[in-house]
């Protein structure tokens, strides 16, 4: 099992995940990269009484979106091709990652 001396954590926003994407599909048409399109409607909202009655992001919802992008990734990471990619390993293991610097 892993340590916490070789655990890394990175924040990744979906826009980060978008960048990811486009940038690998740029460089790797024939890809079939899964879709990130249906993240692009507005997540749904609830009312939260401990929020003060403010509409947050569902628990159900935000959990949902972090199993499919936890599956994305994986996606990623066994692709025969993309698993070489720099911009991957930066993107899953580099906490300061400069998207702008990749051609954003």
């Amino acid at each position: 099992p892993p340590s916490p001396s070789t655990i890394t954590t990175v924040r990744r926003t979906l826009d980060d995940f978008r960048f990811l994407r486009q940038q690998l599909l740029y460089e790797h048409p024939e890809s079939c990269i899964p879709t990130l399109d249906d993240f692009m409607e507005p997540p749904w909202l609830v009312s939260d009484s401990r929020a003060g009655s403010a509409l947050v992001t569902s628990t159900a919802v935000m959990a949902e979106s972090v199993r499919r992008l936890d599956r994305f990734l994986m996606y990623l990471v066994d692709h025969p091709i993309i698993s070489e990619h720099e911009l991957l390993w930066e993107f899953v293991l580099v906490s300061d990652m400069q998207v702008g610097i990749c051609g954003r």
